[in-house]
């Protein structure tokens, strides 16, 4: 849980004592809330090693505060850079498409799946190998091991499209139990795992993976036991692509997973060193300005919102016809990894007692 979370009081004093060390007593005339409240979230906020008190009394926060407007402050110069280097991503994307079309298991979702893979895997490690130090992960007093940073948005934010650059450039991995993506390229992205009633996303990812293990083994899931949830989000899942009447997400053997893997890291290397040079001049010149006492920033987080984004090379790809913005299914991004010969999923329709209801077959 954030310690930040629902904590309206916590975040404002993270925002007043940033640009500068502030007293307690600063601190709660700037907020209007009077010190005997504050002093207990501030030594909240310092324990948690949010902020960190000088010795001469005054606190500061301990991280680095983007703006919603730094996201977009470069896209235009970031989408030209993808352009002009887009050679560096493409030329190793086609050689590993045609890699795994020589494989048993290729079909063209998992091929999407790769052209996102070495994108962002490949620009990832490029540009952690172009910085003068690695980003350490500190370990912290309450367990796990992070570095903060925040954004400030303003209330009813939304995307200004006008400075968004050419396409939404959204791209996030959720890997638990299966690999996959979140990406504009997904047009029910912002569904596909909402409305199946599971309120942490771990639960629902467990009993998707349970499904698609019974779905393999032509295991009707009512006859087990399977949370309920998961079997009345059936359709939920059909409508999203994950189980369709064809085209299903690819299921690999661990086997195959590794093959997989080997086919992307290879392509991922060489895109990473084609473009490594040209991403370390372009981070010198594009960093975010911090105030001077802020000391434990590593240099990642100064260029994080001004970086090319993975999705801008895969959108290059497919703006020069490597492959389809549209595959014509719904086409989640993941990928199902089991022990047994790669399947693909699919759902028909039979009737009981006169009520039409989904079912699941293995198209193996």
């Amino acid at each position: 849980m954030s310690l930040t979370e629902g904590d309206a009081l916590a975040q404002n004093l993270l925002i007043l004592a940033y640009e500068k060390p502030l007293t307690v007593s600063a601190l709660s005339k700037a907020i209007g809330v009077a010190s005997a409240y504050v002093e207990p979230v501030i030594n909240k906020l310092v324990d948690g090693e949010l902020m960190k008190r000088m010795g001469d009394g005054k606190i500061y926060t301990d991280f680095i505060i983007y703006h919603a407007s730094d996201y977009v402050k470069y896209i235009h110069e970031a989408e030209a850079f993808t352009e002009k280097h887009s050679g560096a991503y493409i030329e190793p994307l086609q050689a590993a498409i045609q890699e795994l079309k020589a494989t048993s298991f290729y079909s063209k979702r998992l091929e999407r799946f790769l052209m996102l893979q070495i994108a962002a895997s490949g620009l990832y490690e490029s540009m952690e190998s172009v910085r003068e130090k690695p980003q350490i992960f500190p370990d912290r007093p309450n367990g796990g091991r992070w570095i903060a940073f925040a954004t400030i948005y303003s209330p009813n934010y939304t995307i200004p499209r006008d400075r968004s650059g050419k396409e939404n450039y959204m791209l996030a991995a959720a890997n638990l139990k299966r690999y996959n993506f979140e990406t504009s390229l997904d047009p029910a992205v912002s569904k596909k795992h909402q409305g199946y009633g599971f309120p942490l996303h771990q639960e629902l990812e467990d009993n998707m993976l349970k499904l698609f293990y019974l779905i393999k083994k032509k295991i009707d899931p009512e006859t087990v036991d399977l949370d309920a949830r998961m079997i009345k989000g059936i359709p939920l899942l059909e409508e999203c692509g994950f189980i369709t009447t064809e085209n299903g997400i690819p299921v690999l053997t661990h086997r195959q997973e590794k093959l997989f893997f080997e086919i992307c890291r290879k392509a991922q290397k060489v895109f990473g060193d084609n473009v490594r040079e040209p991403l370390a001049q372009y981070c010198k010149t594009h960093r975010k300005e911090i105030p001077p006492h802020l000391k434990s920033v590593p240099e990642q987080k100064r260029t994080m919102p001004y970086e090319p984004n993975g999705m801008m090379f895969a959108y290059e790809a497919i703006r020069q016809g490597v492959q389809p913005r549209n595959l014509g299914y719904p086409c989640p991004e993941t990928v199902a990894v089991f022990d047994e010969p790669a399947i693909s999923l699919r759902t028909k329709k039979h009737s009981v007692n006169g009520k039409t209801i989904p079912q699941i077959e293995d198209l193996a």
